[in-house]
C-alpha cells in the first residue's frame, strides 16, 4: 500500500498537518520542523519500500509539492492505515498530539479536527459532514474512527449515518449516551463561561490520582503537566461551544444509533479506580447497545490514558484497527 507524506490542509482557520497539528501562526515553524526530522531521517524507507521525500527549501517547491501531494491518493481497503481522531469534550485536537505522534509511528494515516470549527446549530450533523470531507480530500472511501470521550459520541453518530465509511470503531472512555446530567453539569450549561474556573479547578483532583498511578516519576508527572498546560494554553477551551454540543447531546437519540451499528467496535477504558470523569461503567453501556463489540483495559490509567501512556494506547488501538476479520484476538 502506498502512503503518501504529510500534506498541509486549511480548515477552519487552522493550519492542519495530517499527522500533526499547528495554528495557522505556527504553519511555517511545523512545516521547518518536519523538514528538520525528514532530512534526519532522509536514508530510511517509508511503508513497503516507499521513500519518503524531504520537505522543500523554497517557497516555490513547497507550494508545488503540496500540489503534487494534493493529488496522491490513499488505498484505504488495502491496508485499512486511514484514521480519523475526535477529540473530547475540550474539542481542541491539538491537545491530542502525544496521542497522534504515537499513532503515527505505527504507520497510520492520522486526520483530526477541533470541534469548534463546526457549526454549533447543527453539531452532530456538522461534524459528520466535515468527517466525510476529511475523507475526499485524502481519497479515502473508509477509515478507523476513534472517539477519545465525548468524541466518541460523535464517532457514533457518524458510524451510524455512514457505515461503508467506517471500517473499524474505537471508543475511548466515552460516557454512555443514556447518561443524563448531573445538577452540576447542569448548572454548567446555564453559564458556562462563568463556571469554567469551577470545571478547571474540579478537574485536579480527578486526574490528580491518575497521573500519579500512569508516570513512574515526579520527573515524569511535572514534564507531562506542563507538557499539558503549554498545550491548553496555547489552544484554550471554548466554553459557550462546550454546552452547545453537550446540548446536541441530549437533544440526540444515539442509543438507538447505536443499536444500528454493526461495524467492529472497541471500548476502552481506563482502571474503574482511576478513571474519575467518566465512570467506566457508563463506557460499558456500549457493550451492551453495539452488537459484538468488546472491551479493553489500558491498565495504570484512567481517563487520559491516551495522553499519559500514548504508546501502550496507540500500541492497543493499532493492533484492533489492523486485524482481520478473522484473525480476531480475545479480549477482556
Amino acid at each position: 500500500m502506498r502512503i503518501s507524506p504529510s500534506r498541509a490542509e486549511y480548515d477552519g482557520g487552522e493550519k492542519v498537518l495530517r499527522g500533526r497539528f499547528f495554528p495557522a501562526h505556527d504553519a511555517q515553524s511545523g512545516l521547518t520542523n518536519l523538514r528538520a526530522k525528514r532530512q534526519r531521517n532522509s536514508s530510511s524507507r517509508g511503508i513497503e519500500g516507499v521513500r519518503r521525500p524531504a520537505l522543500a527549501d523554497t517557497s516555490e517547491d513547497r507550494s508545488h509539492m503540496l500540489s503534487t501531494m494534493r493529488s496522491t491518493q490513499i488505498d484505504v481497503k488495502s491496508g485499512g492505515n486511514a484514521m480519523v481522531l475526535i477529540p473530547g469534550i475540550q474539542g481542541r485536537c491539538e491537545w491530542l498530539r502525544p496521542t497522534v505522534d504515537a499513532l503515527e509511528r505505527r504507520h497510520q494515516e492520522v486526520l483530526s479536527f477541533s470541534l469548534n470549527t463546526i457549526e454549533t446549530d447543527r453539531f452532530f450533523d456538522g461534524c459528520t459532514d466535515h468527517i466525510d470531507s476529511l475523507l475526499d480530500q485524502i481519497h479515502a472511501s473508509s477509515a478507523a474512527l476513534v472517539g477519545i470521550s465525548f468524541g466518541g459520541l460523535v464517532a457514533v453518530h457518524y458510524a451510524a449515518r455512514r457505515p461503508d465509511r467506517v471500517s473499524k470503531l474505537v471508543l475511548t472512555s466515552p460516557p454512555s449516551p443514556r447518561s443524563a446530567l448531573d445538577p452540576l453539569s447542569t448548572r454548567y450549561l446555564h453559564k458556562p463561561r462563568l463556571a469554567l474556573p469551577a470545571f478547571a479547578l474540579g478537574a485536579v483532583p480527578k486526574l490528580a490520582p491518575e497521573i500519579i498511578a500512569s508516570l513512574p516519576s515526579w520527573s515524569a508527572r511535572i514534564k507531562f503537566t506542563m507538557g499539558h498546560l503549554g498545550r491548553v494554553a496555547r489552544s484554550p477551551l471554548a466554553p459557550r461551544h462546550m454546552a452547545s454540543w453537550v446540548r446536541s447531546w441530549m437533544e440526540t437519540d444515539l442509543a438507538s444509533e447505536c443499536r444500528s451499528l454493526r461495524v467492529s467496535t472497541l471500548v476502552v477504558t481506563g482502571e474503574a479506580g482511576l478513571d474519575r470523569v467518566v465512570p467506566v461503567q457508563s463506557s460499558l453501556d456500549y457493550l451492551r447497545l453495539i452488537e459484538g463489540s468488546r472491551h479493553m483495559t489500558l491498565e495504570r490509567t484512567g481517563h487520559l490514558g491516551f495522553l499519559t501512556r500514548p504508546e501502550a494506547y496507540a500500541a492497543m488501538v493499532s493492533a484492533f484497527v489492523q486485524e482481520s476479520a478473522t484473525g480476531r484476538s480475545s479480549t477482556s
